[in-house]
Order: C-alpha cells, then sequence, then structure tokens
C-alpha cells in the first residue's frame, strides 16, 4: 500500500461531540462528522436531494401519505451485513418509537412495510411536505443495521438534573468512512471503508489517492483553529469564521472558499423567569428583537458575507420561497422597543442571564447585540461555557436564555421548538411551558404547513403565517443568517463548498503539490 494511500486528513471541530450515535446529536459536530460515516435514505448536495440509500425519489399513493421507495442492492454496513428492507424498517420505526432526536421529524410516520428485500412502504398519518428533506439532512434519521439498538450500550454524557442519554453503534452504519475512535475532548477518527457502494458514483472509481482516514480534532478555541491551518497541523477548516477572511487569503497554498449558508442565528429563551411564557416575558423578548440593529450585525460578524435575518428562512431558503419581509425590524426601533418596555410593567429597562457554546464564535455577535439593547436599558449578561454544561442549565431554568444556531435550514429551528421536550436535553426551547393557546396556534399552522404540498399555493401561505406567528409570539428571535470559510490546502483536490454545515467529503481526493501533502503518522 502506497503512502499517499494513507494519507491522514485531519479536520479541527470546535466541540466535544458528546457521543456519535447520529439519530441522538446531541451537540452540532455529530451533525456535521456523522454525515460521513452513516446515511439516509437521501442526501442533500449542491444540486438538490438526491438518492442516497434508496434509488430514485420516492413514488407517491394515497395523496402523499404512501411513499413507495426502492433501494440500493450493492450495500453494506461497515460490520460487512448486507442492507435490506428490513433495515430501514427497524431504524425509522425504532428512531420514531424510542425518542431518539431525530425521530422528532417523523411524527407523522405510521408503519414501514417490507415489500421485498430491496422495496418498503412508507405510510404516513397525513402528507408531510418536510419529510423528503429530514430524510436527506444531516440533522435528519440516519439507517442503521437491523436490531443495532437492541444491543447497543448507553452512555451518559451529562451530569445533572437532565442527564442526556446517548447509545453507541459503531460498525452498523453505512457511509463512505467508517467510525474507528470517538476519544472524549480529544479526538474522532474515521476510516475508508473499502466496500462502500459509492466510489464509482462520487469518486470515479476507487483511487490510492482517496485518504485513508480523517480525523477531526476537537480545538475550542477559533484562532487556535485557523493557527494550526496555516501551520499544517490541520489540512481543512469547513467552518471558520469570516472575521479570518483577509488573513487566509494571503497565505499561499491555502484556498478559501466562501460560503453564505441558510444556518440562522437566533435568541431563544426559557419559560420562566423576566424572558418567560407570560405577557411580560412576550413583551420583553419583543423589546429585545426591536432594540436589535440585524444589519450591522450581520456587517460587523459576518464582513456582508451573510444576511439579517427578518424570518427564519432565507429567503433562498430551499424549502421555502417566499420569506417575509419586514416580520421583524432590520434596523434597531428604539421607540418601538420602549413601547414593549412600557407594557411589561419595566419602562426603565431589566436585566437577564444569557449563555452561548464556547468556540464556535458567538461571542462577538453577543457582545455586539448586548451594546444594542444597552440603549434601551436591557442589560444582557453572557454565561458561555461548553455544551455538556450550558445545555442542562438552560433546560433548568438557570439562565434567561441562550445565544444559538440552527441546523441546515430555519425550518429545522422550528420543527425542534415544537417537537423536542424538555427532557430531550435539547437547549431549553420549553415550548411545552408556553400558554395552551399560544401553543395550539403555533402546533396548527406547523400542522397545516407539513400537510401543504411544496408546489402550492397553500405551501407558501402557511411558510407566511408560521413566520408571523413566530415573531408574534416571539418563540424565537432571529438575527442573521449564516456565513462561514471553508478553507483547505491545494493538496486536497475535488473540495466543493458544503450545502450543509458538514464537509462533502464525496470526491475529494490528495494529490502532490508545492506545499505537500506533508509526511503524517498514521492515527492508530
Amino acid at each position: 500500500m502506497s503512502k499517499m494511500n494513507e494519507y491522514v486528513v485531519k479536520h479541527p471541530i470546535a466541540e466535544d461531540p458528546l457521543g456519535v450515535d447520529p439519530n441522538n446529536p446531541l451537540c452540532r459536530p455529530v451533525k456535521e462528522i456523522g454525515y460521513m460515516y452513516s446515511e439516509s435514505l437521501y442526501k442533500l448536495t449542491a444540486r438538490g436531494i438526491e438518492p442516497a440509500l434508496a434509488t430514485a425519489l420516492p413514488a407517491f399513493e394515497n395523496g402523499g401519505t404512501r411513499w413507495i421507495v426502492s433501494l440500493r442492492q450493492d450495500v453494506k454496513f461497515h460490520n460487512g451485513t448486507e442492507f435490506t428492507a428490513a433495515d430501514v424498517k427497524y431504524s425509522l420505526e425504532f428512531i420514531k418509537n424510542k425518542g431518539l432526536i431525530t425521530g422528532s421529524m417523523l411524527i407523522n410516520l405510521e408503519k414501514v412495510t417490507v415489500e421485498d428485500d430491496y422495496t418498503v412502504v412508507i405510510d404516513l398519518s397525513q402528507a408531510d411536505s418536510f419529510l423528503l428533506s429530514a430524510l436527506s439532512v444531516c440533522d435528519g434519521p440516519r439507517i442503521v443495521a437491523e436490531g443495532a439498538y437492541d444491543i447497543a450500550p448507553v452512555v451518559e454524557y451529562w451530569e445533572g438534573t437532565q442527564t442526556a442519554l446517548t447509545y453507541e453503534v459503531p460498525g452498523v452504519t453505512t457511509g463512505p468512512y467508517e467510525l474507528i475512535e470517538y476519544t472524549p475532548q480529544k479526538r474522532v477518527v474515521l476510516s475508508r471503508f473499502d466496500d462502500y457502494w459509492g466510489w464509482d458514483l462520487y469518486w470515479g472509481g476507487f483511487s490510492d489517492r482517496i485518504p485513508k482516514y480523517v480525523v477531526f480534532e476537537i480545538v475550542n478555541d477559533p484562532t487556535k483553529r485557523v493557527n494550526q491551518l496555516i501551520a499544517q497541523e490541520q489540512d481543512w477548516h469547513f467552518n471558520v469564521l469570516p472575521s479570518y477572511k483577509d488573513q487566509l487569503q494571503e497565505i499561499a497554498g491555502l484556498h478559501t472558499i466562501a460560503v453564505a449558508d441558510p444556518v440562522v442565528n437566533y435568541l431563544s429563551f426559557v419559560g420562566e423567569g423576566v424572558l418567560g411564557w407570560n405577557e411580560r416575558g412576550l413583551h420583553n423578548r419583543k423589546a429585545i428583537s426591536a432594540a436589535i440593529d440585524r444589519i450591522d450585525l450581520n456587517n460587523l460578524v459576518n464582513g456582508g458575507l451573510g444576511s439579517p435575518a427578518f424570518s427564519f428562512w432565507h429567503a433562498d431558503d430551499r424549502l421555502v420561497n417566499h420569506a417575509t419581509k419586514e416580520i421583524h425590524t432590520l434596523r434597531s426601533d428604539y421607540h418601538l422597543a420602549r413601547q414593549h418596555l412600557k407594557e411589561a410593567g419595566n419602562p426603565d429597562g431589566f436585566t437577564a442571564h444569557l449563555g452561548f457554546v464556547e468556540g464556535r464564535g458567538y461571542d462577538k455577535p453577543f457582545n455586539i447585540i448586548k451594546e444594542q439593547v444597552s440603549k434601551v436599558g436591557i442589560e444582557l449578561i453572557s454565561e458561555p461555557g461548553v455544551a455538556e454544561i450550558m445545555f442542562p442549565r438552560v433546560n433548568d431554568n438557570h439562565l434567561d436564555g441562550l445565544y444559538h444556531d440552527a441546523g441546515d435550514s430555519g425550518i429545522w429551528a422550528v420543527e425542534y421548538a415544537r417537537y423536542y421536550p424538555r427532557p430531550s436535553g435539547l437547549p431549553g426551547w420549553h415550548m411545552d411551558d408556553m400558554p395552551e393557546e399560544w401553543l395550539n396556534r403555533f402546533m396548527d399552522a406547523m400542522d397545516r404547513f407539513r400537510a401543504s404540498p411544496p408546489d402550492s399555493p397553500e405551501y407558501q401561505e402557511c411558510a407566511k403565517e408560521v413566520q408571523w406567528i413566530n415573531a408574534d409570539l416571539c418563540v424565537h428571535v432571529p438575527v442573521m443568517h449564516g456565513a462561514r470559510l471553508e478553507t483547505f490546502w491545494d493538496y486536497l483536490s475535488g473540495v466543493q463548498p458544503s450545502p450543509t454545515i458538514t464537509p462533502m467529503m464525496h470526491g475529494v481526493t490528495v494529490v502532490e503539490t508545492d506545499h505537500g501533502p506533508p509526511e503524517r503518522d498514521l492515527p492508530i
């Protein structure tokens, strides 16, 4: 085996994954790297939604409530067993019925029937316009071998009253790379799976230029991640903060791609305290929203690469092609903010404690927002920390809220808010605490949205309705849509901007250039 064949590609990630079950993504890195060692029926690429473990998009019957899905016949799990329809049935039903995180996207799933070894029939309680995308994004349900969860160990990752549990399921997923090591607070190691079904499709055939190992090293500090990349201790950083653009573009051999992605940054609040689910809390939330200058925030944080968020959905969102403008003020409206503070009974302002996860670059936008809202007497006290500490503190009402971002599409932020209950350990959306009248209003709108065909006028009207309700109830406060840099050394060939928050390794090979690749010891 040649040295090139054993090349190690290294990526830095901002935080510990808190487990490696792709169907229980307790932390963002599981989404980022799980896309490489697990697959679903479909895959989101730069071209849109494409078949993965399926051979084609579903055939729809019964008004969209019945899906007939044909499956690939040349797929093996990493443990060598053959992939069949029984694995799809087991995975989707287990994920939904056992309360795994990705199961929130399967709320309309009634049953999965095995027609033959390579055909499944998916029956839904109602037509679900979101499900196809859910089965393609890195946040969505992943297929495991039949019986995998029945024998998998359950691991506790968080301490405190909101302990989070997850499964460990190495070897029972599909994908171009196999999970071979997870060392908490240090690294995740993936190894090329030579029996992967997609080598011809994505790489043009098996080649000794395909990296043998992909190593994700946990590096909390964003400046340290960039410095390691420059020093060639890392090869590819797919989520660089925009503020490093000028510095990186000056370095010979480094390629930097600016990506404006649909990820939305937002404020979410818990159900108690000064920002709680009551009239006072509602007006205080709206005061914060009105005082934020989203245009300045985006320019200062993203250098104009992203966009101010007037809604959870980006104007170019794949699911919603009509994002309603002027839902939130784009410029600070201090008069409106003071009106809301007066309605809340605290005209001189209030103090709230908000957290954010360290290492993701949240400190800069938070501090800008803090300065903006201080103009009307609102004091936001930041309490940053690592995810395994931060999320339980929010869920236990030890904080008033969180600065965060949401997945591959703004629509999932709303899905999270509705379908993830508080005991899940996810970051403090607490819609289960909302007054029943408010909750029903939001949920009924979401039901109508999901049931509308994506190509219908009703779909767009429902999209607008959900956005308006989110703003009226201040379920969340969106502030800006994301922007990131993908930066990699020139000896990595075939890198394409990813439409998701995960690196797209498909088609990436290693070539000899003046800058490398550097000699590296194998990770095992």
